[in-house]
């Protein structure tokens, strides 16, 4: 596994990460690909937005839930959502993972 290291301690394997931390610098992006490049194993995203949101005004819960993706790509993506002052969702964070994690 070859992976490319950036500012922050931030691993990233494509040009994705690197406009996502431009556009939105307090952003974290974790993208893992296998040494030829070709394939993603993981990809991990948290806005900052969505950070500074989820500080200011959500509760002091995070909830973490995973779903099985079908189709020709498949992995399974988890996410964290927090709870906002009027009872709703609050996304925090997802990432991808690839299905064999062990």
């Amino acid at each position: 596994m070859k992976l490319r290291v950036v500012r922050n301690g931030s691993i990233v394997g494509c040009g994705y990460a690197a406009e996502i931390r431009v556009m939105n610098p307090s952003s974290t992006v974790i993208i893992g690909t296998y040494q030829q490049m070709k394939e993603i194993f993981r990809f991990y995203a948290c806005f900052g937005a969505l950070k500074r949101g989820f500080k200011a005004d959500c509760r002091s819960i995070i909830g973490v839930d995973r779903c099985h993706l079908k189709g020709p790509y498949g992995g399974i993506l988890l996410t964290a959502i927090g709870v906002d002052p009027n009872n709703n969702l609050f996304p925090i964070s997802y990432a991808v993972v690839n299905k064999d994690l062990g």
